[in-house]
């Protein structure tokens, strides 16, 4: 028998996020749910399966849309996924018209991460998704004042190369030393491997005031502002001194400016001088590496260069008040952490109009599964208790059991009314020394919630006096099967009720053949010579053959020795309904004309009576 485990999301938390500041709404909704399992722990790291619908009217109302989704639950069982940017199974989000609501959310999980979703919750959305329903029917306002010009942001006036080093001029008069450009050119040195593919740029881009430079390895970086907001502009400046002429005389360049004067700027070429020695490599940074919480910068020299602390030490501990239950929360008032306990399964987590996290809508009812008690090799009694309804009426309770562990509607199901309250169920039928696990279940209209499991274990053996797999009493254990039996049953009540229904034990003049065993074991073969050679209508032998119940139908007159295990161990222990007055017939014969019974009136002694006599059975 196959079984599934089943987890519970002990709460839903969704929150709607919608950016009214762009042109036209886009058709998404933020939705998070905090998962957890039966035990109410935190489902961590796992893909669930998640299917989202939007009904119109009313929670049962007709779909407008639905699609899937299979995210991922962080290290909190937290999932976080866009309504909007699923696999769409039907309806648009973007033609939903939000003004002709009210609109219910409906939400059902498979924490296996499947399509078999066994987990849903309805809720109405509380306030219209403004941004969405503003593209849909909302009327622009006119246009707002001008707000004030900004600052100017911070820009590049200048990058200049002197020496080795980069020097970067700001607008805002700062000059940054970006370090060695290059050293003079060293000899070729010998070809290396081929390294990694590096990271380069494949396109930039200004989208308003800031630059977005896209890399090859598919990140897209924000290089920040380009230029700040527009100034004011300034007073005119006085004219600049331009150049009017230049002009070469000799070796000397001679440059007339507008405001009349005339600067000589020295020669024009010299003679060439000779080449000078090469100079020594400069020195360059071949990698660098985090160690720990530091960075080492190998040089091209060899050196290697500890350039300090990448990251600082580790803070302390922050403090936080201990919850009561597992999935008790905290959130941040503005002032301290404030305390928010855990809802009941299936209620909705929402933020209220002073921005205060609280419970709201009817939850799954509180059930409990109750200890199994009564156990046979092939029966007991289990039960539970629907403590709450949750706030909505429990329309179905019971159990649902397996061999396997966390049994669900796939197993077996036994149903026991509705509403709260306590219940009991016989199991019969059961496998003999096998383990059952149990699971008491309560259903209203949020859906089905399943109770702790409990587990038993049927009796490996049947006692005296149990009620045996034929439904049946046992009362003999010869103890280890052989022969195709183990244990022999007597039928739960008399097959001779009083008055006027006994029977005689037939065919008197005839010796039966192989109808004459005595011994524990024989009443069986003793029946069938029995049948096989005695036509009689009504006879004992007869009557006991033809009795059926729980769909066995090898009951038989038991053997003299059998009978009397039925008297010590049955009737002596008030078991099995047995006439106390009364003589019971076996199936043991002594010759042609009579055969032996037992009078339980005179302590089950044995009776050798004429085959006529009219003898009770069992």
């Amino acid at each position: 028998m196959n079984f599934r485990i089943y987890l519970t999301i002990i709460a839903l938390f969704a929150l709607f996020n919608f950016n009214p500041l762009n042109a036209q709404a886009p058709q998404k909704m933020s939705y998070q749910a905090v998962i957890r399992d039966a035990e109410g722990q935190l489902l961590i790291d796992s893909e669930v399966g998640i299917r989202i619908t939007i009904l119109q009217g009313t929670a049962s109302g007709t779909s407008v849309f639905i699609e899937t989704h299979t995210p991922q639950t962080n290290a909190s069982g937290l999932v976080s996924l866009e309504i909007g940017d699923g696999n769409t199974v039907s309806g648009n989000l973007d033609e939903i018209d939000w003004s002709d609501g009210p609109y219910f959310i409906k939400t059902e999980t498979d924490p296996e991460g499947g399509t078999n979703y066994t987990i849903t919750g309805t809720s109405q959305f509380l306030s219209v998704p403004y941004a969405l329903y503003a593209e849909e029917s909302g009327t622009p306002g006119p246009e707002g004042p001008q707000g004030e010009p900004g600052d100017d942001g911070v820009g590049i006036e200048n990058a200049e190369v002197i020496g080795d080093s980069l020097y970067v001029t700001l607008t805002n008069g700062e000059t940054l030393t970006a370090g060695f450009v290059t050293g003079p050119q060293g000899p070729q040195g010998i070809p290396g491997d081929d390294g990694d593919d590096g990271i380069g740029i494949n396109y930039a881009e200004v989208v308003d005031d800031s630059l977005y430079v896209s890399l090859t390895n598919g990140e897209t970086i924000t290089a920040g502002y380009v230029t700040g907001p527009q100034g004011l502009p300034g007073a005119d400046g006085n004219d600049g001194i331009g150049i009017t002429s230049a002009e070469v005389i000799g070796d000397s360049l001679y440059i007339t400016l507008s405001s009349g004067e005339t600067l000589t700027a020295g020669y024009v070429t010299g003679l060439q001088g000779m080449s000078g020695e090469d100079g020594d490599d400069g020195i360059g940074i071949d990698t660098t590496e985090v160690i720990g919480d530091s960075l080492y910068v190998v040089l091209s020299s060899g050196e290697t260069l500890n350039a300090g602390y990448v990251t600082g030490p580790q803070g302390p501990q922050g403090v936080a008040p201990d919850g009561n239950d597992p999935g008790d929360m905290l959130f941040w008032d503005g002032d301290e952490w404030q305390f928010v306990p855990i809802g009941n399964p299936g209620q909705i987590l929402q933020i209220n109009t002073e921005g205060v996290p609280e419970w709201s809508g009817v939850g799954y009812a509180t059930i409990q599964t109750d200890d199994a008690t009564n156990i046979s090799p092939a029966s007991a009694t289990v039960g539970g208790e629907v403590i709450s309804d949750g706030g909505s009426e429990v329309t179905s309770r019971g159990i649902v059991f397996s061999l396997n562990p966390f049994p669900t509607f796939n197993d077996s199901i036994i149903e026991s009314g509705s509403g709260t309250g306590s219940f009991t169920i016989d199991l019969t039928g059961l496998q003999i020394g096998q383990t059952y696990y149990v699971r008491a279940f309560a259903t209203n209209e949020i859906g089905t919630m399943f109770g702790n499991q409990v587990s038993f274990q049927t009796n490996s053996s049947y006692m005296i006096g149990d009620a045996g797999p034929a439904g049946g009493i046992v009362f003999y254990d010869k103890g280890s099967y052989s022969n195709g039996w183990r244990y022999l049953e007597a039928a739960p009540t008399d097959q001779s009720s009083f008055p006027g229904v006994s029977a005689g034990w037939g065919c008197n003049g005839t010796l039966i053949p192989n109808a004459n065993n005595f011994d524990i074991g024989y009443g069986f073969e003793n029946t069938e010579s029995i049948l096989n050679n005695c036509g009689s209508a009504g006879i004992a032998a007869r009557k006991a053959a033809d009795y059926s119940l729980n769909g066995f139908d090898d009951w038989f007159l038991p053997s003299n020795g059998e009978l009397q295990l039925v008297y010590n161990n049955l009737y002596l222990n008030g078991l099995g309904n047995l006439n106390g007055i009364a003589t019971y017939w076996s199936s043991t014969q002594n010759n042609s004309t009579s055969a032996q019974a037992r009078n339980f009136n005179s302590g089950g002694g044995v009776i050798h009576q004429s085959k006529t006599y009219q003898y009770y059975h069992v």
